[in-house]
């Protein structure tokens, strides 16, 4: 199987190699809805899984985590039955109304961006939705843009959808588009991965600023000091740093 290769639809991938539990051990399930790289990376490979893999490793003893992938419509219906467990790599301005007090968060991971990219041609140079005027935006089908809506709305700016990021460069580079906007952390991994960081331009203001955390359902709340301990230690955590610089996540590099 290739690098890019997934298996994605209504599959759920599992993390592999689960170790023997003790008895006082807590098993904890960890849901990740994202199913693109670098988060999955083919069936055994991933931003998600080298992160769980760590937090087993740190808590070893006291928790097995165990990670479980499936679309973000799985989650909505089992969050809404109040299921339990954690959600990762989240923030609370799309995980529903009042997110961030119905729910627990563990301080932020790590800092992501929303990144405007555009052709290295083109260096189009984000200011604000006027900046964007009379431009076509490569979306990913069903992603919001706030901000956009009323241009959108009155075709002030163009939509034209894909189906995932590693289209949306493809679109963007054959110049049926102006511009995509994508996470940072989703990018910059496929802009190394496709080998198009010198074709593409990246604004140096970013269309978007926020913070990724995990998302802890409310009966998990003994759970809640641990792992924002872990959350709060990760900056000074080695393996953690070699995790980020894998998947090209170590801003400026």
């Amino acid at each position: 199987m290739s690098r890019m290769s997934l298996v994605i639809a209504t599959l759920i991938f599992i993390t592999p190699f689960i170790s023997p539990l003790r008895a006082d051990t807590r098993v904890i399930t960890l849901w990740n809805y994202y199913l693109t790289p670098p988060f999955l990376v083919g069936d055994s490979e991933g931003l998600a899984i080298d992160f769980v893999n760590l937090l087993n490793d740190e808590l070893a003893g006291k928790f097995e985590f165990r990670l479980i992938s499936l679309p973000r419509a799985r989650l909505n219906k089992y969050l809404a039955e109040q299921r339990q467990g954690v959600v990762l790599f989240v923030n609370w301005r799309w995980m529903g109304d009042d997110a961030e007090n119905h729910y627990l968060w563990t301080p932020a991971i790590w800092q992501d961006r929303n990144e405007v990219i555009s052709s290295s041609q083109t260096r189009l140079v984000f200011h604000g939705p006027e900046s964007l005027k009379g431009l076509t935006l490569v979306a990913v089908r069903g992603r919001q843009y706030q901000s956009l809506k009323p241009m959108l709305a009155r075709n002030e700016i163009k939509r034209f959808d894909v189906n995932r990021e590693k289209q949306a460069l493809d679109v963007l580079l054959k110049g049926r588009g102006d511009l995509t906007i994508q996470p940072r952390s989703v990018a910059m991994f496929l802009l190394d991965d496709m080998k198009l960081k010198q074709q593409v331009y990246l604004s140096p203001k970013p269309f978007l600023s926020f913070t990724r955390h995990m998302m802890l359902t409310s009966d998990l709340h003994e759970l809640h000091p641990t792992l924002s301990d872990f959350v709060s230690r990760l900056d000074k955590n080695l393996r953690w740093k070699k995790i980020l610089k894998k998947y090209d996540l170590v801003e400026g590099e």
